[in-house]
């Protein structure tokens, strides 16, 4: 195969990403796009070589699909679309894809052509008028997988659909995280796992173990009776897969360029402000489990009086490009505290690379003399934490962090779950956000401002030089100080 001009194949690059690079090249440039490509990628990730189809998958995803969808054009839009549908069409050629097939073929979507015109017509949804919604008995809302995301879209359906649809059922159907974050709300839950970083077979058989529960819920129920929200989510393959009729689903196209220089939370308000307008404006939010949220509040209360708290997050959603390094986190965490009143609470996550990262970077700033200490969601209530501990590293669920967030003077991070947790409180956060794909990346997912206490500081360059690290963090601290309940 001919390879790109300027382009040399090295020891260091698989096959899968190499051929993700010629197709990317080919797109944009507007060159005929060369699907085979994908289906000869879509083939390795299916088969039977466990590395191969790993390397394959990943190809698939981290090198062409989310660059596509992080453009946030029409034409990055269209091209993840066909993609996805050409992956759709090698998997329904395996055995494993018999109950996809039979699916599509009672929908009567059996072309890719097919798929692009019911895709086409979900983008022409019409407005539910209060006539319609009172007929409306069940309504599902889908998860966008990601924590963030859920938090700055997903939360602002559910909030004006409860006020849309006060007698209907309404289900949140995701993830686990969503009954911990949704908890208080008035909501059913159908925990439906998705593993982002699962094989291709996998990503792709969720989607009639989802219909086929679909189905059984709505059995007995007119297209009238049933309505499904959609916010380009992954369960429905970013709303290419159908779940119920068209005449009752409504589709939010987020990847587009049309919604301007908004942010999603914007745009997806902007969206339900057309199909539901018999309810109002909603911020990002969460609602947490009654016991989280006192759990939290019992160890704040054993915390000495004038502690200056800062909770900080360098979880990145394994997307390296968002990290500016250990260097920069240890360099940060010390010039935090100089000052002796502050506790840095670092969060850790429960497992994972950067669960370990958090361990690695605890150890050097206990070496530097500061005194450190773990402590796991269990121990939050009766926790008491020894004098003169500076640093402590907290491993829990993701309920939990966000009520300690709540809690805290002040959350740092990077552009990651937890930066829309810390906006959806009135907590001020510092927010460090790097790696954006583009300026309308930048805009899509910066995090909500409404209370006036959230800064985000935008890194354009990496890596960081010394003088850069250093000016950056004193932009950090100086605003930190501002933070501080004794200002």
């Amino acid at each position: 195969m001919d390879q790109p001009v300027g382009k040399k194949m090295t020891s260091m690059v698989s096959l899968p990403e190499h051929l993700a690079a010629i197709f990317m090249e080919a797109q944009a440039h507007d060159q005929d796009l060369p699907l085979e490509l994908i289906t000869l990628l879509s083939q390795m990730g299916l088969g039977g070589d466990p590395q191969l189809a790993d390397q394959a998958t990943n190809s698939l995803y981290r090198l062409i699909i989310l660059p596509l969808c992080d453009d946030f054009t029409d034409h990055g839009t269209a091209v993840a679309n066909k993609v996805i549908i050409t992956m759709l069409q090698a998997f329904l050629r395996t055995r494993a894809g018999a109950a996809a097939r039979q699916i599509l073929t009672a929908e009567k979507l059996d072309s890719p052509t097919d798929l692009v015109e019911r895709h086409r017509q979900l983008q022409q949804s019409k407005p539910l008028s209060q006539a319609q919604g009172a007929l409306i008995k069940k309504a599902f809302i889908l998860s966008r997988v990601t924590l963030g995301a859920d938090i700055a879209i997903t939360s602002i359906i559910v909030q004006r659909l409860r006020q849309a649809l006060p007698q209907a059922e309404i289900f949140l159907v995701g993830p686990e995280h969503l009954s911990r974050l949704f908890a208080g709300c008035n909501l059913r839950f159908i925990d439906f796992p998705f593993d982002r970083d699962g094989s291709l077979h996998e990503k792709f058989a969720a989607w009639p173990r989802l219909h086929h529960y679909l189905t059984e819920q709505t059995k007995g129920l007119s297209h009238r009776e049933i309505a499904l929200f959609d916010p380009d989510s992954r369960l429905s393959q970013l709303g290419l897969l159908p779940l119920v009729p068209v005449s009752s689903t409504y589709y939010l196209t987020s990847r587009t360029e049309r919604a301007g220089e908004a942010t999603l939370p914007e745009i997806t308000n902007a969206w339900l402000e057309r199909i539901v307008p018999d309810s109002s404006r909603a911020l990002p939010s969460f609602w947490l489990p009654t016991s989280v949220q006192q759990e939290a509040r019992l160890f704040f209360q054993h915390l000495p009086a004038a502690t200056f708290t800062v909770l900080i997050n360098f979880g990145v959603g394994n997307d390296a490009n968002k990290r500016l390094g250990i260097t920069f986190e240890e360099e940060l965490l010390v010039a935090l505290l100089t000052r002796p009143d502050t506790l840095v609470i670092l969060d850790s996550g429960k497992d994972g690379p950067e669960h370990e990262a958090a361990k690695r970077l605890m150890a050097k700033i206990a070496k530097k003399g500061y005194k450190t200490a773990e402590l796991s969601e269990k121990e939050l209530p009766d926790a008491t934490i020894a004098s003169g501990t500076r640093l402590l590293r907290f491993s829990g669920n993701i309920d939990a962090v966000a009520a300690l967030i709540d809690l805290s003077h002040l959350f740092i991070g990077y552009d990651s779950c937890c930066q829309h947790l810390a906006t959806a409180t009135r907590t001020p956060a510092i927010i460090c956000f790097a790696g954006a794909a583009n300026k309308r990346f930048l805009r899509r997912w910066q995090p909500s401002n409404h209370h006036g206490k959230t800064t985000t500081i935008v890194i354009d360059k990496q890596p960081l030089t010394s003088s850069q690290r250093t000016e950056l963090i004193n932009k950090i601290i100086k605003k930190a100080a501002s933070c501080h309940p004794k200002q």
